[in-house]
């Protein structure tokens, strides 16, 4: 299981004045790449099960060739589960954030987080995962 925190949501309102711009910019600049991110493990995904096919085409007697047991753990399928989240905006936030690290601002973002995860384990889609890829599950549980 990987779990995936995004401390900066790339998704957020249209800013009313200037300081809400400079704290998008941030959310923006720091958000993860998490699209990317499943772009990139279907890509792999899809070459190792390609191999798989590929490796099970050869004939027997290559199957004790140093090369195949070498490439045959990476075809092997394999069970993924991502977990995504994202760290909700604080009413009092600022463009700040990415370096405001008071004691009280840490234990305010700390509580936050833990109810994050609460909220997210609550959610009645968390055993609902969407399968991007064979053996791959996605639970996107950032809204």
């Amino acid at each position: 299981m990987i779990v995936q925190v995004d401390l900066f949501g790339a998704r957020g309102e249209l800013p009313a004045n200037l300081d809400q711009v400079l704290e998008r910019v941030k959310d923006i600049q720091y958000s993860s790449k998490m699209r990317f991110n499943i772009t990139r493990i279907r890509e792999l995904e899809n070459l190792r099960a390609a191999l798989g096919r590929l490796l099970e085409k050869l004939p027997p007697a290559l199957r004790d060739d140093p090369d195949h047991r070498l490439l045959a753990p990476l075809a092997a399928k394999r069970h993924i589960t991502l977990v995504h989240l994202t760290n909700r905006r604080l009413a009092h936030s600022s463009s700040a954030k990415d370096y405001e690290f008071s004691r009280a601002t840490v234990s305010q973002l700390w509580e936050a987080g833990l109810e994050d995860v609460r909220r997210c384990c609550a959610h009645p889609d968390w055993r609902a995962a969407t399968e991007i890829v064979r053996g791959v599950r996605l639970f996107d549980l950032a809204a």
